[in-house]
């Protein structure tokens, strides 16, 4: 093989490299942002099971189940709801408590979440992390919750 052609296979073999590279870093951000969305659908569908799951509880007993034995023993909710999607067996966090309302009678109220840091396990570390980040700077919580002990929000869920 001559020098030139050397030159050239080689120019030609960087340009396909080069080009490699430069698709893998457009498309390596849309496929963790895919994955993210999906995770976070699968973690919303459990957390609006668990919602209905705690209202027809509030319904039947005039408070919130404290915890996910209350609700699995009612049979409002299979066992393997209280499981965080791609979290490794960690637990939706779940609280249930009254606060005092405006006309002075209490209220039931209720959360539940999942921290970003379970649901996304596996996946990028760098990427969770800045997602954590961003929510701690605007002062949202770091995941997905619905409901807050802390006041009676009608269990509004953080996405709607």
């Amino acid at each position: 093989m001559t020098k030139r052609k050397i030159q050239i296979l080689l120019l030609s073999v960087s340009v396909v490299v080069l080009l490699a590279t430069c698709l893998m870093s457009i498309f390596a951000p849309v496929c963790r942002d895919n994955e993210r969305n999906s995770r976070e659908t699968i973690v919303k569908q459990r957390l609006c099971i668990i919602r209905s799951a705690q209202e027809h509880y509030r319904n039947t007993h005039g408070c919130y189940a404290d915890d996910f034995k209350q609700l699995i023993t009612a049979k409002l909710i299979a066992d393997s709801i209280q499981y965080i999607p791609f979290a490794e067996g960690a637990k939706f966090r779940m609280a249930a408590t009254k606060v005092e309302g405006k006309s002075g009678k209490m209220i039931p109220v209720m959360e539940c979440s999942a921290l970003y840091a379970d649901f996304l396990k596996g996946m990028n570390e760098k990427y969770i992390s800045s997602i954590i980040e961003n929510a701690n700077i605007y002062g949202e919580y770091p995941g997905l919750k619905f409901g807050d002990i802390t006041s009676n929000n009608d269990n509004a869920a953080n996405w709607e």
